[in-house]
């Protein structure tokens, strides 16, 4: 499990586009998004969800740690919009693909 967080944190940093240097402190990012897409809740098989996928996207955008993640009660079919997962890159095509509506992230820097 620790193999595919590390990877999904990897694959992150590798696709986010200009991510900024995350200032002292905390900020939320509501409806987090990687290449314009939301990102998914879950990691493509499903195994790891929440926590660790925020952390991800959070470390991708340099923070240390996600403290708080709120998910998105929706799914992606009554929104229209694409989601994206965070470990493969890929595009969720399933009718279900629950996402984040809100990630806080933390950094002591």
């Amino acid at each position: 499990m620790f193999g595919k967080i590390f990877r999904a944190t990897l694959v992150c940093a590798a696709l986010i586009s200009g991510a900024n240097s995350a200032l002292s402190g905390v900020r939320s990012f509501f409806s987090p998004s990687l290449l314009g897409d939301q990102i998914a809740f879950c990691t493509t098989a499903n195994e790891v969800c929440g926590k660790p996928v925020a952390d991800a996207w959070c470390t991708g955008n340099g923070f240390e740690e996600a403290i708080l993640y709120q998910r998105n009660r929706n799914a992606r079919k009554s929104s229209g919009n694409s989601v994206r997962y965070i470990d493969s890159g890929e595009v969720c095509t399933g009718g279900d693909c629950v996402t984040f509506a809100q990630i806080k992230c933390y950094s002591s820097n």
